[in-house]
């Protein structure tokens, strides 16, 4: 049923582009942006920094484009943030809140994802690398034409051994070989590496390389392994050749990583570290600016580079938009982060303070001019604690752009 029902929604666009293209000609109207969509790349990270960032001067310059400063990873923890990714929705909607049991929860919603979409919007669908943690590898999700996933998803000494070779240096060869011989039609590549994940292992050649200033020798690792990710994003722009300079790609990390800061290591809290790292993009119509991003505006996002509409509820909006938030919704369920105690909890996350209801404990308020250290919940005014507390109310169950901001 549900491959008679893409076939239709196939049929129905060609039908519609023909259309418009005859309206064209006839001076009509413009050409829909589908008949003549743009490569699409997405390169994710794995607990990657703000402050790792600069390591990637290459992924940098290549790409040129846009930093999205304020960029909010809603759900800080791996497996919620990629069905973020994949959906547009917010973990509350999707239903993966911590990264067990993950892929399985997932299965439902894989009929309605960016790939789907644009699988039927005519584009050549392509994965490399990390999907949801606990998914089987011998099942190929819908939508996706090439499916070249690693299924080894649980942090492992051997997480950066890849079919012998070095992880991230496999993935670059496999997709490498995609792209110096691409499909005639649009490309949409979705490049997931382990780097810099713990335990960080660098590649040989990079044990000795100098990073720059690190907060300790774990860190310096971890920045280590995000060299030889360096050197694969030159190697597949190199490969891709006039395609990458027109292609809409965008680099992002699945969550932050505290290293030490408020006493704590790991992700899954509402601390900047773990919250808020940098989104770069490079796409049409997306402008550079301090507007408070989310990842559930990275789908649809995609899906307006690409001409495509999704046909389930998306909560994020597109970043070609016009449109400004004072704050995006967080959200947490997990209760341990690297071996750290947690609070599940939801929250108001601004450019420059952010708002908590942590499990069991009273309400939190704290300026990022303090680096988030100073409890100023109480030099709020009653009225504005009551406005706080209902505006995270509103959205904690929002469904939708309209309702989620």
């Amino acid at each position: 049923m549900g491959t008679l029902k893409a076939r239709w929604r196939q049929f129905a666009l060609m039908i519609a582009i023909c259309l418009l293209n005859v309206l064209a000609l006839m001076g009509g109207i413009a050409p829909s942006l589908a008949t003549n969509p743009p490569d699409i790349v997405v390169i994710i990270t794995d607990d990657m920094r703000t402050d790792d960032w600069p390591v990637l001067h290459e992924t940098r310059r290549l790409i040129g484009g846009t930093e999205l400063p304020n960029f909010v990873y809603t759900t800080p923890l791996c497996c919620p943030t990629r069905a973020t990714l994949l959906t547009g929705q917010y973990a509350h909607n999707h239903g993966i809140r911590t990264n067990k049991p993950g892929w399985p929860d997932f299965r439902a919603h894989e009929p309605d994802t960016i790939a789907t979409a644009l699988d039927e919007g005519g584009y050549y669908t392509a994965l490399f690398g990390k999907y949801l943690n606990g998914y089987d590898n011998r099942t190929v999700p819908a939508g996706w034409d090439d499916w070249q996933a690693d299924g080894r998803q649980a942090p492992k000494s051997d997480n950066y051994r890849w079919n012998g070779n070095y992880h991230t240096d496999e993935l670059r060869d496999r997709v490498v070989s995609l792209v110096s011989d691409p499909p005639s039609d649009p490309l949409f590549l979705y490049l997931s590496f382990h780097a810099p994940h713990n335990p960080a292992t660098p590649a040989q050649r990079h044990r000795g390389s100098n990073v720059g200033p690190t907060i300790s020798r774990k860190d310096k690792q971890r920045k280590r392994t995000l060299l030889a990710v360096d050197e694969a994003v030159v190697a597949i722009a190199q490969a891709m050749g006039p395609r990458w300079d027109t292609a809409c790609v965008a680099v992002l990390s699945d969550n932050g990583f505290l290293l030490g800061e408020h006493n704590t290591t790991g992700k899954s809290h509402w601390w900047d570290e773990a919250s808020r790292v940098p989104l770069l993009i490079r796409c049409p119509g997306v402008q550079g600016e301090n507007r408070v991003a989310a990842t559930a505006d990275v789908a649809p996002t995609i899906l307006r580079a690409a001409g495509v509409d999704a046909w389930w509820v998306l909560d994020g909006r597109p970043l070609q938009d016009d449109w400004s938030r004072e704050a995006v919704l967080i959200e947490s369920w997990e209760k341990e982060s690297s071996g750290n105690h947690r609070r599940p909890f939801t929250g108001l996350k601004g450019r420059d303070w952010v708002y908590v209801e942590p499990e069991g404990k009273r309400p939190r308020y704290y300026l990022l001019a303090d680096g988030e250290r100073e409890d100023r919940i109480d030099t709020l005014s009653n009225d504005e604690r009551e406005h706080l507390a209902a505006w995270l109310a509103e959205l904690r169950n929002c469904q939708g752009a309209d309702e989620c901001g």
